[in-house]
């Protein structure tokens, strides 16, 4: 042992893999797909092109910049991604993940939020400075 933060640390992960064990088996967040099945349907052909039409605007609007986070609402939603992320990942969620999900944020603000979470107690550092979990 070379400093004490290994004993906490070490305390720490023996309790979290403790949790995980008694929780058991999780279902997969991911729903399984969905058959398409366009003969039984009776689609026609109009149908298919009015669809395609109505996803357009979607795809375009999500490809709009987000306006940038910052604060309390940072916090929270880098917060509730790595929850939902870092659930079945022992290695927990990256720095760059977490930056990629509140892209519209500079990564500076993004990493300072993220230390004043650690320093909270509201998450922790896994396999090394740019991988965590919650608490």
């Amino acid at each position: 042992v070379q400093s004490a933060d290994e004993v906490s640390y070490h305390m720490i992960e023996v309790a979290y893999s403790a949790l995980k064990l008694q929780r058991g088996q999780t279902e997969p967040w991911t729903p399984a797909p969905k058959k398409l099945v366009l003969a039984e349907a009776g689609i026609s052909p109009q149908k298919t092109e009015v669809a395609a039409a109505v996803e357009a605007p979607k795809a375009a609007a999500a490809a709009a910049p987000k306006e940038p986070l910052s604060g309390s609402a940072l916090k929270k939603a880098m917060l509730r991604f790595i929850q939902k992320e870092g659930e079945g990942r022992p290695e927990g969620v990256s720095l760059a993940a977490v930056c990629k999900h509140v892209d519209g944020t500079p990564a500076g603000d993004a990493t300072a939020a993220l230390q004043k979470l650690v320093d909270a107690g509201e998450i922790y550092t896994t396999i090394d400075e740019e991988h965590f979990l919650c608490l």
